[in-house]
């Protein structure tokens, strides 16, 4: 849920190997990743409307990746009072939202400028210090 920046890595990164249905709120941005083939649909975390009736089929995990965390909020309760229970993960820009997330029923939350910081110091790791490189 959600098709910004976090939610397009994801869908991108997960799409060669599973089937992947992405929402947004945005009808704008779900028009244009339709015209570009991504399995995306209309959907706003926060419309009661969307909740009620909603078939989870064979879904087993849930990319909260909205920008708003009231929305990432709002979403990981439905989802759980909804009978969802496969595993809901989120992003979070800090430690207070992250609480707040799993509080309301996501399994983890990522704190998303630490893990990019992990990221880049991975990077650094394996082209500096690895033994394969010559360098260190």
């Amino acid at each position: 849920m959600g098709m910004g920046r976090t939610g397009n890595a994801a869908y991108n990164y997960l799409k060669a190997s599973r089937k992947i249905i992405a929402m947004d709120s945005d009808p704008a941005k779900v028009a244009d990743h339709q015209q570009h083939g991504i399995n995306i649909f209309y959907a706003d975390a926060e419309d009661q409307v969307f909740w009620q009736g909603l078939d989870y089929g064979n879904v087993q995990a849930v990319i909260l990746s909205m920008n708003d965390v009231e929305a990432k909020v709002i979403a990981a309760k439905k989802l759980r009072a909804s009978g969802f229970n496969g595993f809901i993960v989120s992003h979070s820009m800090h430690n207070d939202e992250a609480r707040n997330i799993i509080a309301a029923g996501a399994d983890e939350t990522y704190l998303t400028m630490s893990e990019a910081g992990v990221g880049i110091a991975e990077h650094v790791k394996q082209q500096c210090f690895s033994s394969n490189t010559g360098k260190g």
